[in-house]
């Protein structure tokens, strides 16, 4: 779009620290630097994850003392502008378990590093993500409109290693029930 790569379903970036990991993906395709910076929005604009520029989108704060103090007195602020709806958005509930466990996992830096991660290597493949996969795949054995879970021990004694990429809690015979899957629409 406007001479800019659009990815329809938002970006997919290999990230990791591991130099062995990086190589590797990079002797099957060669991978782009990709800095991806997010943003929020709830009455206003906010860089995620948390770091010097949310807070002084939210506080004004420009020290990272004064960040730290905001932060450690006022979570309430972030709890309401970020976390509040989110279980409610995200699966259609509001959940107290759910809200705990995501602000527990939620990356706070204390620096104007807007980066998302937080990973030595981050890219994206040159040649976009089919032809890699095309690459990383041409000595397997691929098998297309299969119903894995018709046969599946036959599927799984048929090699070392089987990757299925179906519903999870199909592939467990929905023993732990029907897991909660929402659709989510992509508006440009």
């Amino acid at each position: 779009m406007n001479g800019i790569e659009v990815h329809k379903f938002g970006p997919h970036i290999f990230h990791t620290d591991r130099k062995d990991c990086w190589d590797f993906v990079n002797s099957i395709a060669e991978f782009l630097p990709y800095t991806l910076n997010v943003k929020a929005f709830n009455k206003q604009m906010y860089s995620l994850p948390f770091n010097m520029n949310t807070f002084y989108e939210l506080w004004g704060c420009t020290s990272v003392g004064d960040a730290k103090e905001m932060y450690r007195t006022n979570f309430s602020d972030i709890y309401n502008t970020f976390i509040l709806d989110y279980s409610k958005k995200q699966w259609g509930i509001y959940y107290e378990d759910v809200v705990n466990k995501v602000v527990k996992r939620l990356p706070v830096r204390f620096t104007w590093n807007n980066n998302y991660y937080d990973d030595m290597y981050v890219g994206i493949p040159k040649d976009g993500y089919t032809n890699f996969i095309k690459k990383l795949l041409s000595k397997a054995k691929v098998m297309y409109n299969t119903d894995f879970l018709a046969d599946k021990e036959k599927y799984e004694d048929m090699a070392d290693v089987v990757y299925y990429t179906g519903p999870l809690d199909a592939y467990y015979d929905y023993k732990y029930g029907e897991l909660p899957y929402r659709c989510v629409k992509h508006r440009h």
